[in-house]
This record gives structure tokens, C-alpha cells and sequence, in this order.
């Protein structure tokens, strides 16, 4: 099945029988396509991550997952 093919709204059901590759979310019975990040975001990311990760182990203020 192609992404631009996929039907507007699905079930969990058929959603799970998706194989394509690409990152998918099903939110509200539609099926969203996350597009790959691009070469910036994907610098900035761990970056920004480590900031908030030490930020939050130093303030006890939480946790940050990926």
C-alpha cells in the first residue's frame, strides 16, 4: 500500500498491517506520515536532548525520553 493511497481513517487493525517504510501515527482514526528529519534537525536533536536530560537530572524536574 502506498502512503498516498491510504484510506482517510482506519482501524488499529489495519493500521497495525501497514508496510511501508516511514513513520506512521494513527491519530483519531487517520493515519499520519512523519517525513524523515532532515540533516539539521537531525544535528540539533541529541544536542538539545543532552541539555534537557542534565537539566532535568540537576532540577529534579522530570524526565526526558526520545
Amino acid at each position: 500500500m502506498v502512503a498516498a493511497a491510504m484510506p482517510k481513517t482506519m482501524t488499529i487493525e489495519e493500521f497495525a498491517e501497514i508496510n511501508e517504510e516511514g513513520k506512521f501515527d494513527l491519530v483519531d482514526g487517520e493515519v499520519w506520515f512523519a517525513p524523515p528529519a532532515e540533516i539539521e534537525e537531525a544535528e540539533v536533536i541529541p544536542i538539545l536532548s543532552a541539555h534537557l536530560v542534565q537539566y532535568a537530572r540537576e532540577s529534579g524536574q522530570g524526565r526526558v525520553y526520545g
